[in-house]
């Protein structure tokens, strides 16, 4: 969701290409937090990158992702 907002707040709207995550650890607490990222974009297609965190600030996963513009 990080990501597809990222998307959005360009003023641009996508689909998923292609996307990846890795769990490094379990989130423990009562909620997550991601905060995402544009790495780099391009006139038809965008990387981005979002890392998750949980209520104790600990990175519990990573994710990138490939977003392809349809508009």
């Amino acid at each position: 969701t990080a990501m597809g907002i990222l998307v959005r707040v360009c003023g641009r709207r996508g689909v998923t290409l292609s996307s990846n995550i890795n769990f490094l650890h379990p989130g423990t607490g009562e909620y997550i937090t991601a905060k995402g990222k544009l790495i780099k974009q391009g006139k038809k297609t965008c990387y981005t990158r979002a890392d998750i965190y949980d209520n104790e600030d600990h990175l519990i996963a990573t994710m990138d992702a490939n977003y392809y513009f349809i508009d």
